[in-house]
């Protein structure tokens, strides 16, 4: 597991992970942020009983092949979702399951496979903006971690076209040959990429519309506890942003 906290002066990682966090004990001037496999059982378990998890959410949590969804609880949002990288070794593209909840004052992750890439890039983003995510809340965090997979599709999506280049200048100077597999090959990886799109792309759009709806409730007097009316219009705008990446990313496909 890991576990890594941040303000506006400082960020880091904590080596010590076996102490018993709870919401009401987290320092609530930092952002706290706990990355856990989800191979790790008991430590999965451990924090969503800590954290008042709904059984819903902890099943959902170790369902790798559960489709991406949002959806909204008392005093928590939970996001599953899909990542994708090249195992270029064997010319193959991994469609592998993470989840998020985003609370007052932190963010859990729960992921399968190769997921330290992201985690590493967004805590060296953190520290070298330090002084600018100083206004930014638990809220900013959900999103910058969505967002830099969407952006890891696009990766992918480069591979595929520069895969897709390249057998086809073979085709074209070189005597013609079975290339059957090749292409099969290319195209399964776009059909897998693009079921993973669809479905991320429609939670895209539910999150949009529940940080809207969470603005509106606020000026009546019932803003959900763990996020701000201040940063609603925000964080709305974080999710339109995201919806147009995956737009981009099927024009693309």
């Amino acid at each position: 597991m890991k576990y890594i906290q941040y303000n506006s002066t400082t960020c880091i990682e904590v080596e010590e992970t076996k102490s018993e966090y709870k919401p009401e004990n987290l320092d609530q001037d930092r952002i706290h942020w706990f990355n856990i496999p989800i191979s790790d059982n008991e430590t999965v378990l451990r924090f969503c009983n800590n954290f008042i998890v709904h059984d819903l959410t902890m099943s959902d949590i170790s369902n790798v092949d559960h489709l991406p969804k949002l959806d909204e609880f008392d005093n928590y949002l939970y996001f599953i979702g899909k990542h994708a990288y090249v195992d270029e070794s064997i010319h193959q593209i991994n469609i592998e399951h993470f989840s998020l909840i985003l609370g007052k004052n932190y963010v859990l992750c729960f992921y399968e496979g190769k997921f330290d890439d992201i985690i590493s890039y967004i805590y060296k983003y953190i520290i070298s903006q330090s002084i600018k995510i100083d206004r930014k809340e638990a809220d900013f965090l959900f999103y910058l971690i969505i967002d830099t997979v969407v952006d890891k599709y696009l990766d992918v999506i480069e591979y595929i076209r520069e895969e897709a280049e390249d057998l086809e200048e073979i085709t074209l100077e070189q005597e013609p040959e079975n290339r059957t597999k090749e292409i099969i090959g290319i195209k399964a990886n776009l059909n897998k990429l693009a079921a993973s799109c669809f479905f991320t792309a429609r939670s895209y759009s539910k999150a949009a519309e529940i940080f809207k709806q969470l603005g509106m409730w606020s000026q009546a007097g019932e803003c959900i506890a763990y996020i701000g009316k201040d940063r609603m219009k925000e964080a709305a705008g974080y999710f339109e942003k995201g919806g147009l990446i995956l737009r981009a990313i099927e024009c693309y496909e």
